[in-house]
């Protein structure tokens, strides 16, 4: 069995004109984490409209309130885990003593 080495990665064109914004079809990081937590104000909003409409007698459907709510409360403990999780990595890079 033959292991072949590693090689080095190439910088190619990078220039600080293209750091940052789209390249080769990756998204920006920015704009993908706004897109997400987008999504999930979204699903909190849709949640509290399905929950007015409940209350109020306008749908008696308590499945799609149920759903409603529960998704968007797993997209906001989501968000959360991934915030403390960040959180947890910055304070990691603090500690290091270059």
């Amino acid at each position: 069995m033959k292991i072949s080495g590693v090689s080095p990665m190439q910088m190619g064109n990078i220039s600080p004109e293209k750091v940052g914004t789209e390249k080769q079809g990756i998204p920006d990081f920015a704009k993908m984490l706004t897109d997400s937590l987008q999504s999930v104000n979204d699903a909190q909003i849709k949640a509290d409209s399905l929950g007015q409409d409940f209350l109020l007698g306008k749908t008696d459907s308590v499945h799609k309130v149920t759903i409603a709510m529960e998704e968007a409360q797993l997209a906001y403990d989501l968000t959360l885990s991934i915030r403390d999780r960040i959180l947890e990595g910055y304070r990691e890079l603090m500690r290091m003593q270059f």
